[in-house]
């Protein structure tokens, strides 16, 4: 890449919310421990290819299907690190589910 030319890319991936749960110990097979503290962290391949290429000095589009609740919109909130969202598109499950009965 050249001083005076910056990468354009586009990333069409996933994006999504880790949940994660640390624990002191690994379970046994079988075992059942208690969690400790809960922590979520934005993920996905696309989003963390996105995240990368924008780090690396390029300008991103990230293009990713998102839920209209609150992990869509920490989904969105990539922005913030550099990508950013092509027209972000939201379309609640149930009138997905609503065409494909009929």
């Amino acid at each position: 890449m050249r001083n005076s030319q910056i990468s354009r890319i586009v990333v069409v991936g996933s994006s999504n919310t880790d949940m994660i749960i640390k624990a002191a110990k690994i379970p046994r097979p079988g075992e059942t421990i208690l969690g400790g503290e809960f922590l979520m962290a934005a993920g996905g391949k696309g989003a963390n290819q996105a995240v990368a290429a924008s780090r690396a000095g390029a300008r991103v589009n990230l293009i990713a299907r998102v839920g209209d609740d609150m992990f869509g919109a920490r989904a969105i909130s990539v922005t913030r690190l550099g990508a950013q969202p092509s027209a972000p598109f939201r379309r609640e499950i149930k009138d997905f589910l609503k065409k494909r009965t009929r």
